[in-house]
């Protein structure tokens, strides 16, 4: 929906090709959305995950080019738990095949209803992904699920939610001290918390700027 898994695929070869970047040194996650409401099944799913793969369920056949993902990441739990768990079982398939190497689900805002994914699922989600908004306390009770299960928190729109921080004097401040962009700064502040230990946070960057992709390294 947001991106084309096509043109990462061609990116990655150029990356090989052109700059000796080998597939082992990079981390590739995707997203996979399945639509709700319909009637769901197993060999619904199985038939749209390899669909989402391609041919027979060959990831090198597939737009992204690679015979395995670093991480598959549910887009969002499906209306009911029971057919989550459906989805899950499918998921986890592929990680036994090897295709896989880690599981994520993303936009989980209930803390109870993250809590029921760790205890539920055989293969445990390796992270969760979700905005992260001074506006709703930063998420914090799911933030300390992900720090309860040594799950990540990969933060999206950590940027353009939070408009207000990023203009705050005491970001600035901070920011001024380091000689860094409020950007950067909070960025900093992200990954090097220490209440959820450093790594918890990952933020998500979805800057096409070569300047901003630079300062944010």
């Amino acid at each position: 929906q947001h991106y084309s898994q096509r043109l990462v695929g061609d990116a990655l070869q150029v990356l090989q090709d052109q700059h000796g970047v080998k597939r082992e040194d990079l981390r590739l996650q995707t997203k996979f959305t399945l639509l709700d409401g319909q009637d769901l099944n197993k060999s619904v799913v199985a038939l749209r995950l390899r669909s989402f793969f391609g041919r027979a369920g060959e990831l090198s056949r597939g737009d992204l080019r690679t015979t395995y993902l670093d991480l598959l990441v549910l887009h969002s739990p499906m209306e009911a738990r029971q057919k989550t768990l459906i989805v899950w079982k499918e998921f986890g398939a592929f990680v036994k095949s090897g295709k896989v190497r880690q599981l994520g689900i993303s936009n989980i805002y209930d803390p109870e209803e993250l809590e029921w994914a760790f205890q539920t699922f055989d293969i445990k989600p390796s992270l969760q992904t979700k905005p992260l908004s001074c506006s709703v306390n930063f998420g914090l009770p799911v933030l300390e699920i992900c720090q309860k299960y040594g799950a990540q928190y990969q933060s999206f729109w950590s940027l353009t939610a939070n408009p207000k921080l990023l203009s705050s004097l005491q970001l600035q401040a901070l920011a001024a001290k380091d000689q860094l962009t409020s950007s950067q700064a909070l960025f900093k502040c992200l990954v090097s918390t220490e209440k959820f230990g450093k790594g918890t946070i990952v933020p998500l960057n979805g800057t096409k700027d070569v300047t901003h992709m630079k300062q944010d390294l």
